[in-house]
């Protein structure tokens, strides 16, 4: 067996090691511990929901459980209908082409005569339509969205133009009925607070739906603008944007107008979506009507970087409308308004300033103290699927260079150790030798990482070894005198070389393999078993070294109601209370304690405690415990545990209980049980009643006072005056 002298290393393998030794790094994150690119979430192509060009879709709706409500009408052109005779028409669409059917009361009628559709908006329990019947006098109506029955209707704005104070100190009763009648209605937004937003004009119109008298609409906001305003989005917070041209006009409460320019070069908006972590989102119009249009897209407004944007090139098309959906889903309909497509919001890895997938490491000096030294050896441990690549550079040198100095080093001074041919070395690791003499006392390293839209590489360790160990320092002098052979020679025995030296390396830190911390987590299982833990293959890396960890301190106090507790809570991570029976009978004087092993104290019922069952008089703390003396009872305070959970709190019980007792296993519940397992403070508590009527009565905790849907319908829950207008 060949002896190979001591050989040093050092490994930068965690969060602090990584950040430490970093000099400089470009389009990478290390934020999960290890070195990948750096990534964001965007918005991806998923899939084309509609295209029919013959039904032209004019505005979307999607309500809390991603349902669409898609007003159309038919294209004349492509039709043989005659000019003026197209009918708008809402559909829903439900997740296939089977299931997009009109509306209504029967398919396409409603419970009142619609003119020419303009704008659409849903929320939970409402359907929104603005109509007009001749083209000058328009309204608005609300019918519900499980029969389509009429709700209420509004064809009156607010009686005065100035605008609503937005502090919250104005509750009163409007006075819609003597304003004057509504101008177009452009678009529908409903928030989660109830308040529904119409954009009329140069004006945003509010109605609150919760409101018990007939709906009145106040002046939200109004656009000081040269044009008439299309686009309206509200978000989460109650925050109203209007689309007027190319300027985001933006109303918070409580703020003034804040106007935006959106400030990109030859840019017609068109459409405007805010998802739920507040993106905002505006697509492109189609000004020229031409077939190429692939180099118009949706666009992420930055408001950090003067409004400029994020193109989401995963859709390449025009815009008429943008319509964000719950579970981020990004809606977006054509120019045309023949073509309905879905983006799905992802996390990707983001592109480098040359446009590549690309991201750079720069090491700061591995000092090896000593100068002269022949660097030998670099492992880099990670994931490499296919798709990626990991490109090594080193460069070495006696005299330490500056920061600058480094980054700064021309391309042909570094070295090259891993190129990207190294995929043949499989998906979790890079090895390799520094071959051409990495001489001197400071190594500094440069790693290339490349990946897709997609898949991004990462490395978790990375090990340098030296000084230069070489098998031909073992052989005669005679191998070593020629330079070009002892080149060759010295690459050929660097192939057995890689193999030994992994297995003499690990045998040199064979002392890792018996540390819980250090162990690799494949040997965790095998040194469990060493030690005899009752540890489950399908158990956490985390839970399995807990174990090991505190296995002898466990074997000390095996069998007793100290060590199983210990157990169970190591497990759990929730001290039990284990209460043994035999303890009834040997009560201490006054109240009896129960032999809880946490900080909570419980008590054995009273003697005199009796309940019936099958009509016999039982003892309630038999009832319980039981009546065996050799019997415990285990009692878990997490009723959030599963059924696997408790599997293998049961194992562990097996495993620690003396052989001649038997047990119980209970998780206690978050309620109030008489003549159960319910204990004050552990997991019962008892409150103040929070609503009194007439200060006698009090509603229960099981017990909710609502409303049925507010309908307006005879005999059908309906009040006037309060849900119901009569006129």
């Amino acid at each position: 067996m060949v002896c190979i002298r001591e050989i040093k290393h050092k490994w930068i393998d965690s969060k602090i090691l990584l950040e430490k030794f970093m000099e400089y790094s470009e389009n990478l994150d290390l934020g999960h511990g290890d070195v990948r690119l750096s990534s964001a979430y965007s918005y991806l192509f998923d899939e084309v929901l509609l295209e029919n060009p013959n039904f032209v879709i004019e505005d979307i709706a999607v309500d809390g459980c991603g349902f669409l409500y898609l007003l159309g009408t038919e294209d004349t052109v492509n039709t043989e209908s005659p000019a003026g005779t197209e009918k708008s028409l809402i559909l829903r669409y439900a997740g296939n082409k089977s299931s997009l059917k009109p509306i209504g009361n029967c398919p396409g009628v409603f419970p009142l005569k619609l003119g020419k559709i303009s704008a659409i908006g849903v929320d939970d329990d409402t359907l929104y339509i603005a109509d007009s019947i001749d083209g000058t006098n328009f309204r608005l109506s609300a019918l519900t969205k499980n029969d389509y029955h009429l709700l209420w209707t509004l064809s009156k704005g607010p009686s005065g133009e100035e605008a609503e104070e937005e502090n919250g100190e104005e509750n009163g009763e409007g006075t819609g009925e003597n304003g004057e009648s509504l101008k177009k209605i452009a678009g529908i937004k409903c928030d989660e607070k109830g308040n529904i937003y119409i954009l009329e004009g140069k004006r945003v119109l509010s109605i609150d739906k919760h409101s018990p008298f007939r709906p009145e609409p106040r002046v939200s906001c109004e656009i000081n603008g040269p044009e008439e305003p299309e686009f309206l989005e509200v978000d989460k917070e109650g925050k109203r944007y209007v689309l007027e041209g190319n300027r985001l006009h933006i109303f918070r409460t409580g703020e003034t107008e804040a106007e935006r320019k959106i400030g990109i070069e030859n840019f017609s908006p068109s459409g405007i979506a805010i998802d739920a972590w507040k993106e905002v989102f505006v697509g492109e119009a189609d000004e020229t009507g031409g077939e190429n249009q692939t180099e118009k897209t949706v666009h992420k407004l930055d408001f950090d970087n003067q409004l400029l944007s994020h193109p989401l090139w995963s859709y390449r098309g025009t815009c008429k409308k943008l319509v964000y959906g719950p579970e981020g889903r990004l809606y977006v309909l054509d120019g045309k308004g023949k073509k309905l497509t879905r983006l799905i919001r992802k996390k990707v890895n983001l592109r480098a300033s040359d446009g590549s997938f690309r991201g750079v490491y720069i090491s700061k000096p591995v000092d090896s103290e000593e100068n002269d030294i022949l660097w030998h050896r670099l492992i880099i441990n990670g994931s490499f699927v296919k798709g990626t690549q990991v490109e090594f550079f080193y460069y070495a040198s006696d005299e330490k260079l500056s920061g600058g100095e480094i980054k700064a080093l021309e391309p042909g001074k570094w070295n090259i150790c891993i190129s990207e041919t190294s995929a043949v070395q499989g998906y979790e690791k890079r090895d390799s030798l520094f071959l051409d003499r990495a001489e001197g006392r400071y190594l500094w390293f440069k790693i290339v990482l490349s990946g897709t839209e997609e898949v991004s590489p990462y490395i978790t360790s990375i090990g340098i070894f030296f000084p230069r160990a070489s098998y031909i320092d073992y052989l005669p002098a005679i191998y070593r005198e020629e330079p070009h052979s002892r080149d060759l020679l010295e690459r050929f025995l660097s192939i057995f070389e890689s193999i030994i030296f992994e297995m003499d390396h690990t045998i040199e830190h064979i002392d890792r393999f018996f540390d819980a911390c250090n162990a690799p987590p494949e040997f965790l299982s095998w040194l469990a078993s060493w030690l005899a833990v009752p540890v489950d293959e399908d158990w956490t890396e985390e839970k399995k070294r807990l174990f090991i960890r505190h296995a002898a301190s466990l074997y000390k106090k095996r069998g007793t109601r100290e060590g199983l507790s210990e157990s169970i809570e190591l497990f759990t991570g929730v001290k039990p209370l284990i209460v043994e029976n035999f303890r009834s009978d040997c009560p201490p004087k006054g109240n009896r304690p129960l032999p809880g092993t946490g900080e909570d104290t419980i008590f054995f019922p009273p003697d005199e405690d009796r309940v019936k069952i099958d009509g016999k008089d039982e003892k309630l703390v038999n009832v319980l415990f039981g009546t065996e003396k050799f019997v415990f009872t285990v009692l878990l305070k997490s009723p959030e545990i599963d059924t696997g959970t408790l599997k293998r709190v049961r194992r562990i019980i097996d495993e620690q209980k003396p052989a001649h007792t038997c047990y119980n296993l209970k998780v206690l519940e978050p309620w109030f049980y008489l003549d159960m397992h319910t204990y004050l403070g552990i997991n019962t508590s008892l409150t103040g009643p929070e609503f009194i009527l007439d200060k006698k009565g009090v509603i229960g905790r099981d017990t909710v006072l609502g409303d049925e849907e507010k309908a307006g319908r005879v005999q059908r829950h309906s009040r006037a005056g309060i849900d119901t207008v009569l006129s």
